[in-house]
């Protein structure tokens, strides 16, 4: 799925639900980040390290993922921080609907 489909996917999904996890809020949140024009790196930045203190496990899984380099936000690039931000929306969404599927499994 490309990265606007699943974005579309992501907000009808949240606009069909009504109340929200917080889980859900973080992952509304960072995609208002995320398409924010023009893009507030120092925000994004804020979000990033936001997501990462409130949900480790998915800040490894990013890390360890294939072609990802840990780096200060100093040595990235707009387009990395950006892209940051995407990552952690995939990965929240991935957690959100594993959690869906426990506790509805039918």
């Amino acid at each position: 799925m490309n990265r606007e489909d699943l974005l579309n996917t992501i907000l009808n999904y949240f606009r069909q639900k009504g109340v929200l996890s917080d889980l859900e809020k973080d992952i509304l949140s960072t995609l208002e980040k995320y398409t924010e024009r023009p893009f507030d790196r120092k925000g994004a930045e804020q979000k990033v390290i936001e997501n990462n203190s409130r949900y480790p496990e998915i800040f490894t899984l990013i890390s360890a993922s294939p072609g990802i380099q840990n780096k200060p936000f100093t040595e990235s690039s707009d387009v990395e921080v950006h892209n940051n931000l995407y990552l952690q929306i995939e990965a929240m969404w991935a957690k959100n609907s594993q959690e869906q599927n426990l506790k509805n499994p039918y």
